[in-house]
């Protein structure tokens, strides 16, 4: 599939309405005479600083919810755009890979010293205040290959990783050397290119300029994964290797990757697994490598795996397509404490569920207590592909917000530029403050020209949903928060009224001011009958832990039954029984045994005949009952008892001799 659009989406997710209407700065940039000759062959010598993006702008529509604008850009075919927010500097990093030579494209010269074609991956760089006009910032890798591609960032000690494959020249590789591996089998000593997955990282990036090398020193990258593929091969659907790296984590010394992989996942009867592996960056060598996607098999293809850091729930959170053939595709989703055991397989979405031909090309990021996840739709009979976003809660679970969003927001809607391909693809997604910006690519057919789309959404809101259950309808609730040890009256009665949900958005209505949830600690809700909360007799409560983080909060109320149903069995029936009951350790005389009689079951509503008064039933801690033949309690030896504890909440509570 030929990448020549761009598309770049921008989603506010702050409280700051639409994006202003109106033209953007057009940049220009020194080599943009190297553009000029569309057949001009390039080396690597060439690339010192091309033309990136210059953009144009204007406003395609605003329809309340969403807003959009539409940048055309003149760049030289920009494909595969990944963004990446350096909170310190305040600086946009984008890599994007370009295909100056065009080696697929008939007829079209190839330079002698690049025969398989250029490739590049470009560092390009914007203030975060005005994440748009991108400036070169440095050229990561130029190599002569049919494939640079799937290029992914990671800043770690104010140094950038860069992870990227490269499907390299012909007759590099034989199938017969040990040291490669052997992808598809041939004659013995025939010629091959080397597919791998390579790394780079920077120089300091606070420091100009910046400049790209391998980790251990004097080289020019590192390898992570290789085999040798026939030289046919271009690196799309045609050969077998590993693509999409990610770093998931750079700890200890210890670069953590995530990556597909296609030459081991015959053995399991996958088209393609998740694989994990740990670079040591002491050692300079690959000290691991294992499958950790758990792919099902039935020939399922996983692939494109992202990986995203919660900080609320403290945990890592991987998303991936799972291809298993047209509307059963799926997007999964795994987690891990700590970015390398990963749970079972969840099913997000299926392209079924939307009416899709395929789900695919993921994205996630973390943003406040929720997860964003990115991914692209396409629907075959209307020959549209879709962006989408799903929102989820720090469980990983997908939010609906009560029909006043969609829990799939549709971010992009795109006609099919060529006949029967998809043009929608290789996503990504960041976020930037209060913004949410994705990226995409766009096939088309009339030229290198790349369009930016930005679109600004209603805030997500920060949100918590409380629910519960377990009274009286007539009962209305006023909710507690605490922050920290501090109880703090949030709302009143009125505010809840006698529902049993609430959408907490931080406002208390008593106190008049927004608080932030993710320093709350606990929940609390105190419900009275018909709102009456002067009789403390009347009021039930519940409390609920918080982290700060879950959207879905249940509140479980520990209401006490209206009567306790006592039972018993295993003596004479002429003995008559006396009950008493316990307050913590405190035994109370409750009902004399011409209350009980000599029947085998009892209905206590709270009610001590002995002593004239009602107790609560929640705070009962423990029953007895003491019997005695004929009702005569002056002989020990004519008595038996029994007893058995209390939680304050069974209805139904039975004791044994």
């Amino acid at each position: 599939m030929k990448a020549h659009f761009t598309l770049i989406l921008s989603l506010s997710l702050g409280l700051l309405g639409c994006n202003p209407q109106g033209a953007v700065t057009k940049q220009t940039h020194s080599q943009e005479r190297i553009l000029d000759d569309p057949v001009k062959l390039l080396n690597p010598a060439d690339i010192d600083s091309p033309n990136v993006i210059q953009y144009s702008s204007h406003h395609v529509f605003d329809s309340g919810l969403i807003s959009a604008k539409t940048l055309h850009a003149s760049g030289y075919r920009m494909e595969h755009l990944r963004l990446l927010y350096d909170q310190p500097s305040n600086r946009v990093f984008m890599t994007s890979h370009t295909a100056l030579n065009r080696p697929y494209d008939n007829g079209v010269r190839n330079s002698p010293d690049c025969p398989e074609g250029l490739r590049t991956v470009i560092l390009n760089e914007v203030d975060g205040d005005h994440p748009s006009n991108f400036n070169y910032s440095a050229l990561v890798a130029a190599d002569c290959g049919y494939r640079v591609a799937n290029a992914d960032m990671h800043i770690h000690d104010r140094r950038m990783f860069i992870v990227y494959i490269v499907v390299g020249g012909a007759d590099v590789c034989r199938y017969d050397d040990p040291s490669v591996n052997t992808a598809i089998p041939v004659e013995p000593g025939t010629g091959g290119k080397k597919w791998q997955v390579r790394l780079k990282v920077s120089s300091v990036i606070d420091q100009a300029p910046i400049t790209f090398s391998g980790v251990a020193p004097g080289k020019d990258f590192e390898v992570l994964a290789e085999v040798c593929v026939p030289n046919y091969v271009s690196g799309g659907g045609d050969g077998v290797g590993s693509a999409e790296p990610f770093i998931t984590k750079i700890d200890d010394n210890i670069i953590h990757v995530v990556y597909a992989d296609e030459y081991l996942a015959p053995a399991n009867s996958c088209g393609q697994v998740i694989r994990g592996l740990k670079y040591s960056m002491v050692s300079h060598t690959v000290v691991s490598d294992e499958e950790v996607g758990r792919c099902p098999g039935d020939r399922v293809r996983d692939g494109m795996p992202v990986v995203a850091y919660h900080e609320p729930s403290k945990k890592y959170f991987m998303v991936f397509e799972s291809l298993r053939g047209g509307e059963r595709d799926e997007i999964v989703l795994m987690d891990s404490p700590d970015g390398e055991v990963w749970s079972n397989r969840r099913q997000l979405i299926q392209a079924s569920s939307l009416g899709a031909g395929a789900v695919g090309v993921p994205y996630i990021k973390s943003y406040r207590q929720y997860l964003l996840v990115s991914f692209v739709s396409v629907h075959e009979a209307e020959k549209r592909s879709k962006v989408r976003l799903l929102i989820l809660d720090s469980d990983g679970k997908r939010i609906d917000f009560g029909g006043e969003t969609p829990d799939a927001f549709t971010l992009m809607d795109e006609e099919y530029s060529l006949e029967g391909e998809a043009n929608l693809f290789w996503g990504a997604i960041e976020v930037i403050g209060d913004k949410l910006y994705a990226t995409g690519n766009v096939d088309a057919a009339n030229g290198d020209d790349t369009r930016v789309t930005e679109v600004s959404i209603a805030a997500l809101p920060t949100a918590t949903r409380l629910a519960w259950d377990g009274y009286n309808d007539r009962r209305r609730c006023a909710m507690d928060i605490w922050l920290g040890d501090t109880r703090v009256g949030c709302t009143y009665s009125g505010t809840i009224g006698e529902r049993k949900t609430y959408l907490f958005d931080g406002y208390c209505t008593r106190q008049g001011r927004n608080y932030d949830i993710s320093k709350i600690t606990k929940f609390g809700l105190s419900c009275a009958l018909n709102g009456d909360f002067s009789d403390a007799e009347n009021i039930v409560h519940a409390e609920r832990a918080y982290n700060g983080a879950d959207f879905n909060v249940h509140m479980q109320f520990e209401v006490p039954p209206a009567f306790v149903d006592l039972s018993w069995d295993g003596y004479n029936d002429r003995r008559r029984c006396a009950m008493s009951i316990w307050l913590g350790e405190t035994r109370v005389g409750c009902t004399y045994s011409s209350s009980i009689g000599d029947a085998q079951s009892y209905r206590f509503d709270g009610y001590c005949t002995r002593q004239s008064k009602t107790y609560k039933i929640s705070e009962i801690t423990k029953f007895g009952l003491s019997c005695a033949l004929d009702g005569d309690f002056s002989d020990a030896d004519n008595i038996i008892s029994a007893q058995t504890s209390y939680d304050g909440t069974d209805s139904r509570v039975s004791l044994s001799f």
